[in-house]
């Protein structure tokens, strides 16, 4: 009785479809794959710093914005004594002025590139001060597509007490 015995073969002995021309081809496209998902990476990163830019610009102009309604509020040009008790009274005008002076005097203006002091900015009621300031925010790596950069806004609002 004679037997055979199966070979086995060793994975280096596999045999090869592929030619060394088709190997170059397969180089090349790999090499398109890899040049297209860097692109795709470098994109990803610059809207991502784009958008830590804007987010991180408007924390500072929100807090800029706290800091001039409350001064805002602070500042004491009238008051009503009828009543129990006094009360402050803000009109649109000393409310707008306020804020113009405390943005001047923090050099603010320094700060934000286009800060301006928007609408609505007045006494929303005779004791509460509401601010409204624009900025622009250049974008990093993005800024050749958006080179005038993103508007930003923020809006606070103070109010003023009087206790004894």
């Amino acid at each position: 009785m004679d037997r055979k015995i199966p070979l086995i073969r060793k994975p280096h002995d596999a045999i090869s479809f592929s030619t060394p021309a088709h190997k170059e081809q397969e180089q090349g496209s790999i090499m398109l794959l890899l040049i297209g998902l860097c692109l795709v990476l470098l994109l990803i990163a610059s809207v991502t710093a784009g958008i830590s830019a804007v987010y991180v610009e408007h924390k500072k102009l929100q807090v800029l914005a706290d800091r001039t309604s409350s001064a805002a509020a602070q500042e004491i040009r009238a008051l009503h004594r009828g009543g129990v008790k006094p009360r402050v009274l803000l009109n649109d005008a000393s409310v707008q002025e306020s804020a113009q002076n405390f943005l001047r005097e923090s050099s603010a203006y320094t700060q934000f590139e286009a800060l301006i002091l928007s609408s609505p900015t007045g006494a929303s009621t005779p004791e509460t001060a509401l601010v409204t300031l624009r900025a622009r925010v250049k974008l990093p790596l993005v800024s050749v597509v958006v080179p005038e950069g993103v508007e930003i806004s923020a809006t606070s609002s103070a109010r003023s007490r009087l206790e004894q």
